[in-house]
């Protein structure tokens, strides 16, 4: 049986008194508490700075060697390292001021230039800086050991929230005097983040974006505060250390081992309405249970929230027309207790009425079957699109019990002749001279790198119906776009062409992309299509030119019709938060990948393949569309389809992603609401040129 190790850390006494802080040792006590009564702990050490509230109080009570300062932390993070066993837990927990520094290490320099430290007490100079550089290497070590390691940072650029009171920013400005006292003890990390191998990401990221085999859940975004606050007990808290302690104890009463995504939406609907402003981070793996062994299915935290109820009994969720949500869906509601379980207990139904950009409202349809009344922090999933289909046209000699088939599918409908709504994807399947089912876009154009599937093949017709349902998907997200001009980020498709004077007074250009060659300095973007080679490599900026924070997710839609998140990569969040340029950060970010054709498709006739990399920029951060938009390779769920013995199953195993589909159904509402986005395509078109070489 694996042991648990937690260090809590909890600082509200600095010698400065504009520094104190009064929430920070409540939050390790809370902590503690849960643990010690929950848990099983090898060890459990606290180092906490407890502020008297007196003017004479010069250092914290207790021992020194309870204190939070630098050598106590590091010594402990390190004893604990040494001291487990692989497959232990580990649980570090910091409660206190951060700070946003400039960064001393340029393989640590995050996108603007700027690297994160937690404020720790110090005897000699009232405060020290522990760098995230510092703090990296000392995790990396946890990590290398074999240990589970769960961070939650409760400060500032990591999080919180106000209930009401005295607030008190967790947070203090960069002191160079500070900084230069100590100078940051690190050495390189010991390993690469790994991803797609096709797909050969690279970007530098400070500690905070950059989890490495560990999960992280921080308070807020890197340019935002935290602040504490007076929850209903009548003491001061951090606020994630605060909802974080809500939902464990919470799941400990109902007996649910929760996972650590589970955790944070709950943390996240909690924060929504008290502070909008304030998003919470997760960064590393969000299937993983909190302090127990093993994880759950991704699918089991797939979900949005309720973060409003109305008077009148109308909710508000998460999701909105950025994620494909349309009216009349219908969703179920159930509470945080059957979340890792059997919902259908305690489950409400409601039904979409009205889609903003990143929210949705909706009346209740079905109440909860037991009585209970629905609240705010429930989990939501959509039972019930509702939504316009694909068409399907049927050439002679198709087998009827096909069109039985299409005629069930959520997302097919059969048709006499295609074309009749122009706006939604249209397919025609036909059989060739050889026997084998072909699919035409339109009726015309035949789709290409499909799986061979002969008219004689026993599971023939549930085998197309599954590739059409992957096509029908496939394209409808190609084609989501934003058609409400004032909800609408604006998107400059020519930067280099505009002065700075001109973006700055021109609402056309709130941001821009730029692809160039890392091989070849002279190719441009033309139009939305670059030209690349084979193993080239290609890199991609953003620029932000607003004069707030923009919110970047990159999808990359592969040749063989896989959609996957490109950046940030798979460890590092579900967006990236781009701040305005100033002083510091420079309002932009870039990352660099390697075009690799398939190694299915080099052998074939095809000069060339395409990848769509779909940018997805919003005014805040989207929680569930990370999930939401990712598809496998078509041949994966083909082999899936072989091995299940029901093949109908693997038909149903599409409507388990709630907003991958979207369409026609609903209209965005942009009234009072100042969230806006859009989404914009750009192909990536790879040749295939045997004899074409590049440096690597």
């Amino acid at each position: 049986m694996p042991s648990k190790w937690a260090i809590l850390i909890g600082i509200d006494f600095y010698t400065d008194p504009s520094r104190r802080l009064e929430g920070a040792v409540n939050d390790v006590d809370d902590i503690q508490l849960y643990l010690s009564q929950n848990h099983t702990l090898a060890s459990l050490t606290k180092l906490v700075a407890i502020n008297r509230n007196e003017a004479t109080q010069t250092e914290p009570d207790g021992p020194e060697s309870s204190w939070p300062t630098y050598d106590n932390i590091t010594s402990e993070l390190k004893r604990v390292t040494n001291a487990a066993s692989p497959g232990d837990d580990v649980y570090i927990h910091y409660s206190g001021h951060g700070t946003l520094s400039p960064t001393t290490a340029e393989e640590y320099q995050e996108d603007f230039g700027s690297d994160a430290a937690l404020v720790l007490f110090d005897r000699k100079n009232d405060v020290r800086y522990l760098r995230g550089i510092e703090l990296a290497a000392l995790l990396d070590e946890v990590v290398r050991k074999g240990l589970k390691l769960t961070v939650v940072l409760d400060c500032c650029h990591s999080g919180a929230v106000s209930r009401g009171g005295k607030l008190s920013i967790r947070g203090v400005p960069w002191d160079n005097d500070v900084a230069s006292a100590y100078s940051p003890i690190y050495r390189p990390l010991s390993s690469t983040p790994t991803g797609n191998v096709n797909r050969d990401a690279s970007t530098d990221q400070h500690w905070l974006l950059r989890p490495r085999g560990y999960t992280l859940i921080g308070a807020c975004g890197p340019s935002e505060i935290a602040v504490e606050c007076s929850g209903r007990d009548g003491r001061s808290h951090g606020a994630l250390t605060y909802f974080l302690f809500k939902a464990l104890s919470m799941a400990s009463r109902n007996r649910v081992e929760i996972t650590l995504g589970a955790i944070y939406r709950h943390i996240c609907a909690e924060l929504h309405v008290p502070l909008p402003q304030q998003h919470p981070v997760l960064l590393g793996n969000d299937t993983s249970i909190f302090l127990a062994a093993g994880s759950q299915d991704q699918r089991s935290t797939l979900g949005c929230s309720v973060t409003t109820i109305f008077e009148d009994g109308r909710i508000s969720l998460d999701v909105g027309y950025a994620q494909m949500v349309c009216l009349g869906d219908e969703y179920e509601i159930y509470p945080m207790a059957s979340i890792e379980r059997d919902s259908t207990q305690n489950s409400a139904r409601y039904r979409i009425k009205t889609v903003y950009a990143l929210h949705s409202e909706a009346e209740q349809s079905h109440p909860p079957p037991n009585g209970a009344s629905v609240s705010k922090g429930w989990y939501a999933t959509l039972s019930k699109p509702f939504r316009a289909k694909a068409q399907v046209a049927l050439s002679q000699g198709i087998d009827t019990t096909m069109e039985h088939i299409l005629n069930q599918s959520t997302w097919l409908v059969v048709v006499d002749s295609i074309g009749i709504v122009s706006s939604l994807p249209s397919f025609q399947v036909r059989i060739t001279d050889r026997r084998e089912y072909a699919i035409f876009i339109g009726g015309t154009e035949r789709v290409q790198n499909l799986p061979i599937t002969a008219d004689s093949d026993p599971d023939a017709t549930k085998r197309v119906v599954l590739v059409l349902e992957h096509l029908a998907k496939f394209a409808n997200i190609e084609g989501l776009k934003n058609e409400d001009i004032s909800s609408l980020i604006q998107f400059n498709p020519s930067p280099e062409t505009i002065s700075k004077d001109t973006v700055s007074q021109s609402c056309r250009s709130e941001f821009s992309v730029v692809l160039r060659s890392k091989d070849d300095a002279n190719k441009q973007l033309v139009g939305n299509i670059f030209q690349a080679f084979d193993d080239e490599r290609v890199t991609i900026t953003f620029k932000n030119h607003t004069a707030q924070s923009l919110y970047l997710t990159v999808f990359d839609m592969k040749p063989l019709r896989q959609v996957s998140k490109l950046y940030p990569s798979s460890d590092r969040g579900y967006y990236k938060e781009i701040v305005p340029k100033s002083e510091n950060f420079r309002g932009e970010v870039s990352f660099t990948i390697k075009m690799s054709i398939p190694n299915s498709l080099k052998t074939g006739n095809q000069s060339h393949v395409d990848d769509i990399l779909k940018f997805f920029i919003t005014t805040r951060p989207i929680l569930t569309l990370l999930e939401a938009l990712e598809l496998p390779a078509l041949s994966e769920r083909m082999l899936v389809s072989k091995r299940g013995p029901n093949s109908d199953q693997v038909l149903l195993d599409f409507l388990e992603n709630p907003y991958v589909l979207g369409g026609g159904g609903g209209r965005l509402r942009t009234e009072n609401s100042k969230d806006r986005w859009t989404c914009q395509n750009f192909i990536i078109r790879t040749e295939v040129v045997s004899n074409h070489t590049t440096d690597n």
